[in-house]
């Protein structure tokens, strides 16, 4: 192993050991599995999760607070935490960053154990993927917590154009064998071309030699419709588990009013289909109860962490995602 790289690890072992407080609470499903192109529970049983994305760019949000909130309050069986990398404050871009993100990543990480839920560890990038960069951080990640079922990776967000499936693919197999020579079973997550919509693209050569491998596809409600649905049926139909680490109800840009017909038509669809899907995103915005130009934040403009749990403070895409996931078992009582 080079001695940069020892380096590196030494020291993201060292920050993730600052304050690590663990008292597991089994996850609804156990041990994630793939088969065939369905997410499944220890049981072999296909399974849903449902659940909402952190937003990098409102850290006041990565609390165990804000997680146990989307647990009790929103009924999610799932959080993703979305790291920046590259972006504005992200954990490539200063060794103040690099820190923050680890501690932010551990909190919401230990959380949602102690909290009985899944996390994806989401890289998030949309430029270049900084393979070696990202295999470091993943590499970390997956030696400590391995043995733990509840950990879901999320190697690249949204890869974009000039990005192909070849890159992609190519960058997929250096992160994937430094997750897998840690952890041989937690499931991984890969991102597809053009912003983590190309599935059927991926579908023709899809990845090789390793388990429980699905795939990405992001959508928007007011910006993608029955197309990308084509797109996925054909991914599937090829044999892929595709799973939606992130969707809007609005805008592809995250804002303007929410399409309450092709939200509904896309929950109906990955319902039909199993497939697993995560909303964006828990921060707050420019959103009105009214629903007009809510944008994707579920709190609405300068909502602080202590008054999230209080319903006056959501926006309506919060209010229509919650009432969404109360209707669901998440598997999360029994």
């Amino acid at each position: 192993m080079p001695e940069e790289l020892v380096v590196v690890l030494v020291l993201f072992s060292i920050i993730l050991q600052i304050k690590s407080q663990l008292n597991p609470v089994a996850p609804p499903y156990g041990q994630l599995q793939v088969i065939g192109t369905k997410l499944c529970g220890s049981n072999g049983q296909p399974v849903q999760l449902r659940g909402m994305s952190l937003n990098p760019w409102q850290e006041q949000y990565y609390t165990a607070q804000t997680v146990s909130f989307l647990k009790y309050s929103f009924n999610s069986n799932v959080v993703r935490a979305a790291m920046s990398t590259d972006g504005w404050g992200g954990y490539l871009t200063s060794s103040d960053n690099f820190a923050q993100w680890n501690q932010n990543m551990q909190t919401v990480i230990e959380a949602a154990i102690n909290n009985g839920i899944y996390v994806i560890v989401d890289w998030h990038g949309t430029g270049t993927g900084y393979a070696n960069n990202a295999s470091n951080f993943f590499w970390g990640i997956s030696s400590k917590y391995s043995q733990y079922p509840h950990i879901i990776y999320e190697i690249w967000n949204e890869p974009t154009n000039p990005y192909t499936w070849q890159n992609v693919t190519d960058y997929a197999y250096q992160v994937i064998w430094n997750i897998r020579y840690n952890d041989k079973n937690n499931v991984i997550v890969i991102g597809t071309p053009n912003w983590s919509q190309d599935v059927d693209v991926a579908a023709q050569a899809p990845i090789g030699g390793y388990n429980n491998i699905a795939y990405t596809l992001h959508y928007y409600a007011a910006s993608h419709g029955q197309w990308l649905m084509d797109k996925a049926t054909t991914a599937i139909n090829k044999g892929l588990c595709l799973f939606i680490t992130e969707y809007g109800t609005v805008n592809a840009d995250g804002g303007g009013a929410i399409n309450y017909t092709e939200s509904w038509a896309w929950w109906n669809y990955a319902d039909q289909n199993l497939l697993s899907y995560v909303n964006w995103d828990v921060g707050n915005g420019d959103g009105t109860v009214s629903g007009t130009g809510s944008g994707s934040s579920i709190f609405l403009s300068n909502t602080q962490t202590w008054q999230i749990w209080n319903s006056s403070f959501w926006s309506a895409t919060g209010n229509m995602v919650h009432d969404k996931y109360q209707q669901t078992n998440q598997g999360l009582y029994g």
